[in-house]
């Protein structure tokens, strides 16, 4: 027999050893729930900024973020001063300020969002 009939090339071979070990690396996507939660859908509540906040999530990331007052828990209510500070206060806590923020009350919240992906992306999130 001839070396020319007797070898057989080499790369059908190779795409099958590939192919099988992307088959089984790729097991792992398919093997996720696509209903299952992501990690951070938990994290819906944190102390920023000086009040309690509270979220919920999407697709698109953080939604209905809304703040309350640390001590007794009521929905904080936005008043812009003259100096164009929005003060966040307390209604139930004798119009206690909460916080203030420079700027409209948007930026707040804006500010909250950022600090809150901040934290999840740093895994710098509450203990539970």
């Amino acid at each position: 027999m001839d070396d020319s009939q007797s070898s057989s090339p080499v790369w059908p071979l190779v795409f099958i050893v590939f192919a099988v070990v992307g088959l089984f690396c790729g097991l792992d996507v398919f093997s996720r729930d696509p209903h299952k939660s992501p990690p951070y859908s938990d994290y819906t509540a944190d102390s920023l900024l000086g009040a309690k906040w509270r979220w919920d999530w999407n697709v698109d990331g953080v939604t209905n973020l809304m703040c309350y007052c640390p001590e007794c828990d009521m929905q904080l209510v936005e008043h812009c001063d003259i100096d164009e500070s929005s003060n966040f206060i307390c209604e139930h806590c004798n119009d206690k300020v909460v916080f203030s923020r420079k700027g409209p009350a948007g930026e707040a919240f804006n500010a909250a969002t950022r600090e809150i992906l901040r934290r999840m992306r740093t895994e710098k999130l509450p203990q539970s």
